[in-house]
């Protein structure tokens, strides 16, 4: 009976022991929650995933107008040119989106109007304007128009179309598009084309392809690169 007592005894004292040394000591710290980060990237995610939206359409005289902004744009300048840009951005908005898609994929139009196609649908910030310029920055068959549009195609502000920018830029084999490819890239802040960038300024080709554009991209791209990089001189 002694030899019992003693052992239960030992055991009280040994469990003592661990509680008075465990006393000192904090809880082991819990995992980091990652349960709002992984949800706000799965929902991120799947909205670059999700289809375009669709935009509603337009009466037959609303297209009548649209084409008409269009062509006043294509003929316009200096502060002329504010307003077809105003008109489609705050009377039309995205309902105007499929017209402008028919006029600057329509190759009985004059180049001009298509190119101000293009420019109008830069001023829409919907996914479903920069669908369409990103359709024909991967698929047209006319490398001037590729290179307006890849060069309009970040004024929308919608980035989803990142990914394929760079794979774009992989395949494209005309140059001048392959700057403006790239240059749109580093608008969203993706830098993935300025080594060769670089690499055209420095064989002096930059300069030469921008003195055949407009004004406004040789300033975006002095602004973008800094300095001469751009200079048609």
């Amino acid at each position: 009976m002694s030899t019992l007592h003693g052992s239960w005894v030992l055991l009280a004292a040994a469990f003592c022991s661990l509680v008075s040394c465990g006393e000192g000591r904090t809880a082991p710290p819990q995992p980091f929650e990652l349960t709002q980060v992984v949800a706000a990237r799965i929902a991120a995610g799947e909205a670059d995933l999700a289809p375009t939206p669709t935009v509603p359409g337009l009466e037959a005289w609303q297209v009548e107008e649209v084409n008409g902004m269009v062509t006043m744009l294509a003929n316009s300048r200096g502060r002329l040119r504010e307003v077809p840009l105003d008109s489609i951005r705050e009377d039309f908005g995205p309902a105007a989106i499929p017209t402008l898609a028919l006029a600057m994929t329509a190759t009985v139009r004059p180049a001009a109007e298509r190119v101000a196609a293009a420019e109008l649908l830069g001023t829409l910030p919907h996914p479903a304007a920069a669908e369409v310029l990103m359709r024909a920055v991967e698929d047209s068959l006319e490398p001037w128009l590729r290179r307006w549009c890849a060069y309009h195609l970040p004024a929308t502000g919608v980035d989803r179309f990142v990914p394929r920018l760079i794979q774009r830029l992989n395949y494209e084999q005309d140059q001048e598009t392959f700057v403006w490819l790239a240059t749109a890239l580093a608008r969203y802040r993706n830098y993935s084309g300025i080594p060769a960038l670089l690499d055209l300024r420095q064989r002096g080709l930059v300069g030469v392809w921008l003195a055949a554009t407009g004004e406004p991209k040789r300033r975006w791209m002095r602004g973008l690169c800094a300095g001469p990089f751009g200079d048609s001189r």
